[in-house]
Protein backbone atom coordinates (compact mmCIF):
# COMPACT_ATOMS: atom_id res chain seq x y z
CA UNK A 1 0.00 0.00 0.00
CA UNK A 2 1.09 3.48 -0.68
CA UNK A 3 1.84 5.86 2.16
CA UNK A 4 -0.35 8.63 0.79
CA UNK A 5 -3.42 6.50 1.37
CA UNK A 6 -2.85 6.98 5.09
CA UNK A 7 -2.16 10.71 4.97
CA UNK A 8 -5.76 11.79 5.32
CA UNK A 9 -6.86 15.33 6.09
CA UNK A 10 -8.40 16.02 9.47
CA UNK A 11 -11.23 18.53 9.59
CA UNK A 12 -14.23 19.68 11.55
CA UNK A 13 -17.19 19.29 9.26
CA UNK A 14 -20.17 20.95 10.82
CA UNK A 15 -22.83 20.90 13.46
CA UNK A 16 -26.01 19.28 12.15
CA UNK A 17 -29.51 19.27 13.58
CA UNK A 18 -30.80 16.04 15.08
CA UNK A 19 -33.87 14.89 16.94
CA UNK A 20 -32.03 15.59 20.20
CA UNK A 21 -30.73 19.02 19.21
CA UNK A 22 -27.47 19.12 17.30
CA UNK A 23 -24.21 17.21 17.00
CA UNK A 24 -20.65 18.05 15.91
CA UNK A 25 -19.41 15.90 13.04
CA UNK A 26 -15.69 15.44 12.41
CA UNK A 27 -14.11 14.06 9.25
CA UNK A 28 -10.89 12.08 9.67
CA UNK A 29 -10.51 13.49 13.19
CA UNK A 30 -7.32 14.15 15.07
CA UNK A 31 -6.72 11.90 18.08
CA UNK A 32 -7.86 14.76 20.34
CA UNK A 33 -11.11 15.23 18.39
CA UNK A 34 -11.74 11.50 18.42
CA UNK A 35 -11.30 11.30 22.19
CA UNK A 36 -13.49 14.40 22.66
CA UNK A 37 -16.24 12.76 20.58
CA UNK A 38 -16.32 9.86 23.01
CA UNK A 39 -19.28 10.34 25.33
CA UNK A 40 -21.03 8.13 27.84
CA UNK A 41 -22.22 5.86 25.02
CA UNK A 42 -19.06 5.97 22.93
CA UNK A 43 -18.43 7.18 19.40
CA UNK A 44 -20.54 6.50 16.34
CA UNK A 45 -18.83 6.42 12.99
CA UNK A 46 -19.47 6.05 9.28
CA UNK A 47 -16.50 5.24 7.06
CA UNK A 48 -16.64 5.65 3.30
CA UNK A 49 -13.99 3.55 1.57
CA UNK A 50 -14.42 5.27 -1.79
CA UNK A 51 -13.52 8.70 -0.38
CA UNK A 52 -11.42 7.42 2.57
CA UNK A 53 -13.45 9.64 4.88
CA UNK A 54 -14.34 8.75 8.43
CA UNK A 55 -17.22 10.69 9.99
CA UNK A 56 -17.41 10.58 13.81
CA UNK A 57 -19.65 12.04 16.50
CA UNK A 58 -20.81 11.44 20.06
CA UNK A 59 -22.91 8.26 20.00
CA UNK A 60 -25.63 9.68 22.25
CA UNK A 61 -26.40 12.65 20.02
CA UNK A 62 -27.50 10.98 16.77
CA UNK A 63 -27.79 7.67 14.94
CA UNK A 64 -26.00 6.67 11.73
CA UNK A 65 -28.99 7.00 9.46
CA UNK A 66 -29.95 10.51 10.58
CA UNK A 67 -26.38 11.79 10.23
CA UNK A 68 -25.90 10.32 6.75
CA UNK A 69 -29.25 11.71 5.60
CA UNK A 70 -28.27 15.18 6.86
CA UNK A 71 -24.80 15.02 5.31
CA UNK A 72 -25.56 13.43 1.96
CA UNK A 73 -29.31 13.93 1.47
CA UNK A 74 -29.85 10.21 0.91
CA UNK A 75 -30.24 6.96 2.82
CA UNK A 76 -27.20 5.21 4.27
CA UNK A 77 -26.43 2.00 2.37
CA UNK A 78 -26.83 -0.64 5.06
CA UNK A 79 -25.09 -3.56 3.40
CA UNK A 80 -22.18 -2.37 1.30
CA UNK A 81 -18.51 -3.42 1.33
CA UNK A 82 -17.49 0.20 0.68
CA UNK A 83 -19.38 1.62 3.68
CA UNK A 84 -18.76 0.70 7.30
CA UNK A 85 -20.59 2.02 10.33
CA UNK A 86 -20.68 1.15 13.97
CA UNK A 87 -19.76 2.15 17.50
CA UNK A 88 -16.30 2.63 19.00
CA UNK A 89 -15.02 3.35 22.49
CA UNK A 90 -11.81 4.43 24.15
CA UNK A 91 -9.91 1.83 26.16
CA UNK A 92 -6.45 2.30 27.54
CA UNK A 93 -5.81 5.36 25.40
CA UNK A 94 -6.87 3.57 22.18
CA UNK A 95 -10.09 3.89 20.23
CA UNK A 96 -11.43 0.44 19.38
CA UNK A 97 -14.39 -0.99 17.53
CA UNK A 98 -17.17 -1.81 19.99
CA UNK A 99 -19.94 -3.10 17.74
CA UNK A 100 -21.39 -3.12 14.26
CA UNK A 101 -24.75 -4.50 13.22
CA UNK A 102 -24.11 -3.81 9.58
CA UNK A 103 -22.71 -7.24 8.75
CA UNK A 104 -25.30 -9.36 10.58
CA UNK A 105 -26.99 -10.30 7.30
CA UNK A 106 -23.67 -11.52 5.89
CA UNK A 107 -23.01 -13.54 9.04
CA UNK A 108 -26.44 -15.21 8.89
CA UNK A 109 -26.10 -15.92 5.17
CA UNK A 110 -22.56 -17.29 5.65
CA UNK A 111 -21.12 -14.69 3.27
CA UNK A 112 -17.63 -14.70 4.77
CA UNK A 113 -16.16 -13.34 1.55
CA UNK A 114 -18.03 -10.05 2.03
CA UNK A 115 -16.91 -9.76 5.65
CA UNK A 116 -13.31 -10.39 4.59
CA UNK A 117 -13.63 -7.78 1.82
CA UNK A 118 -15.03 -5.22 4.27
CA UNK A 119 -12.19 -5.92 6.71
CA UNK A 120 -9.61 -5.58 3.93
CA UNK A 121 -11.19 -2.43 2.49
CA UNK A 122 -11.14 -0.61 5.82
CA UNK A 123 -7.61 -1.22 7.04
CA UNK A 124 -7.00 2.51 6.52
CA UNK A 125 -9.41 3.11 9.44
CA UNK A 126 -6.89 1.69 11.91
CA UNK A 127 -5.26 5.13 11.94
CA UNK A 128 -8.37 6.25 13.82
CA UNK A 129 -10.27 3.25 15.17
CA UNK A 130 -8.70 -0.15 15.77
CA UNK A 131 -10.93 -2.61 13.89
CA UNK A 132 -8.75 -5.68 14.46
CA UNK A 133 -11.40 -7.16 16.77
CA UNK A 134 -14.11 -7.25 14.06
CA UNK A 135 -14.22 -11.05 13.87
CA UNK A 136 -14.27 -11.40 17.65
CA UNK A 137 -17.24 -9.00 17.83
CA UNK A 138 -19.09 -10.96 15.15
CA UNK A 139 -18.50 -14.25 16.96
CA UNK A 140 -19.81 -12.77 20.20
CA UNK A 141 -22.84 -11.37 18.42
CA UNK A 142 -23.60 -14.77 16.88
CA UNK A 143 -23.32 -16.42 20.29
CA UNK A 144 -25.68 -13.88 21.83
CA UNK A 145 -28.21 -14.31 19.02
CA UNK A 146 -28.08 -18.12 19.34
CA UNK A 147 -29.09 -17.79 22.99
CA UNK A 148 -32.47 -16.31 22.04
Amino acid sequence: MRLEQYLLNEKYLERIKTRKGSVEIFINPSRKELIESNGKYGIRFIADNKTKKLYVWNAYDANHFDVWKQLKGKELPYIDVDMFHGLAETKGGKVILKETHQVRVWVFDKQDDKIKQLYKNFQWMNKYIDISNLYKILELELTNIALF
